[in-house]
C-alpha cells in the first residue's frame, strides 16, 4: 500500500521539476482544473437539454401535421415521398436526441464530484497517471 503513495509523489516530484514549479502549485492547478471541467460539464448538461426539448417540440410538430393532414410537400413530390422525408427527418431526431440524452446524463454523472469534491477529481487525474 506504502508503494503507490510513494510511485505517486516520485512522479509528481519529477513532474513539477520538469516544468519548474512545486507539488503544491501543480495540485492548486488540478483543483483549479476541476472547477473549469465543472462549468464545461455544466455547458455541456445546459445544450444537450436544449437539445433534447428541441427535437422533443420538433418531433411533436411533424406528428401534429401527420394527422392533420399537414405533412405534404409544395413542391412536385408526390405524397408517398413527402412522407418518406419525414420517417428520415424523425429518425434522425431520434438519433440526435438519444445522443443528446446520453451527453446529459454523462455530464450530469460528473458534475457533484466537480463541484462537491474537486479534490478527489484531481486525485483520479494523478491516479490515472500511474496507469
Amino acid at each position: 500500500m506504502d508503494k503507490i503513495p510513494q510511485e505517486l509523489l516520485t512522479r509528481l516530484d519529477a513532474l513539477a521539476a520538469k516544468i519548474g514549479t512545486t507539488v503544491g502549485h501543480l495540485w492548486q492547478v488540478l483543483i483549479t482544473q476541476a472547477r473549469v471541467e465543472a462549468i464545461v460539464a455544466a455547458a455541456r448538461v445546459a445544450l444537450s437539454l436544449v437539445g433534447v426539448v428541441a427535437c422533443c417540440f420538433w418531433l411533436l410538430s411533424m406528428i401534429r401535421r401527420g394527422r392533420s393532414g399537414e405533412l405534404t410537400c409544395d413542391h412536385g413530390y408526390h405524397e408517398g415521398e413527402a412522407y418518406a422525408s419525414a420517417i428520415v427527418e424523425g429518425v434522425i431526431l431520434v438519433a440526435v436526441s438519444l445522443a443528446s440524452v446520453i451527453m446529459l446524463l454523462v455530464n450530469l454523472a460528473a458534475l457533484p464530484t466537480l463541484l462537491l469534491n474537486p479534490e478527489y477529481w484531481a486525485l483520479q487525474q494523478i491516479m490515472g497517471l500511474l496507469n
